[in-house]
């Protein structure tokens, strides 16, 4: 799947036309990074992060209620062998792209750009966060389990729809990624929290990529509306030392 996405991602790197938006994947990718970051960025890697801690402690009885149980009929082999590869993704990408060329649509043409990027990007991050967790799976085949690249792949691509077309058609494509997830576990590849921590990675780095986009549109981000600050103020008395977290929106 990686490989295949690689050389999509390079080949239409060389074969972009030099139209009004230009496919420039390092300098968006650039222009995204701060989004990871910024105060909506910073409490989805927050509460995921929680989450996944939380997801190890149901590992196990997630694997035994969905291992080899078949619950999702149909919708299991879809998640395995067709959501989850990555193809979708570059699908939406590259229809998009096409669309928005075609239309003389800007906008489609940046949404089209950020998720063949956001899905490139995610499944370096996932192969790269692969080997240096090095988690064995649950069937035992290989120390390659977290995080999820197949949920990952997915929620890249929800990130970017949720960022540009808004929350309905992001948490369609959400529940799409939370079925390929399940998908996963029910075929036992990954643990529960493969698939959380996969889904956290991927939706951040989509929405960090599409927000990096729609400030180079001219669009002015929610965020960039509103303050948000977190303040740190440590509390000491006779009995006890504390750090008091103060956030202010």
């Amino acid at each position: 799947m990686n490989a295949l996405l690689l050389t999509f991602f390079l080949t239409v790197s060389v074969a972009a036309k030099a139209a009004d938006v230009p496919f420039r994947p390092l300098d968006s990718l650039k222009s995204g990074a701060p989004h990871l970051v910024d105060d909506g960025g910073v409490w989805v890697l927050g509460i995921g992060a929680l989450s996944v801690a939380g997801a190890r402690d149901l590992d196990e009885d997630m694997q035994e209620h969905f291992r080899f149980q078949n619950r999702l009929g149909s919708y299991d082999s879809l998640g395995n062998e067709f959501f989850g590869t990555g193809a979708p993704g570059v699908l939406i990408g590259a229809g998009l792209w096409y669309y928005g060329e075609t239309k003389d649509d800007s906008r489609s043409v940046h949404a089209g750009h950020a998720s063949l990027e956001a899905v490139a990007t995610t499944a370096i991050v996932v192969s790269s966060l692969k080997l240096v967790v090095g988690r064995e799976r649950p069937d035992a085949s290989d120390r390659y389990s977290f995080p999820s690249g197949h949920t990952s792949t997915v929620f890249a691509s929800a990130g970017v729809l949720h960022e540009f077309y808004g929350w309905k058609v992001g948490a369609a494509a959400e529940a799409i990624g939370v079925l390929t997830g399940i998908s996963r576990v029910s075929a036992n590849r990954h643990w529960f929290s493969d698939t959380v921590g996969g889904g956290l990675i991927g939706f951040a780095i989509g929405r960090a990529v599409a927000r990096g986009h729609r400030v180079a549109l001219g669009e002015v981000l929610a965020s960039e509306n509103r303050q948000a600050a977190f303040t740190v103020v440590p509390i000491v008395d006779s009995d006890f030392a504390a750090l008091h977290l103060v956030a202010r929106f």
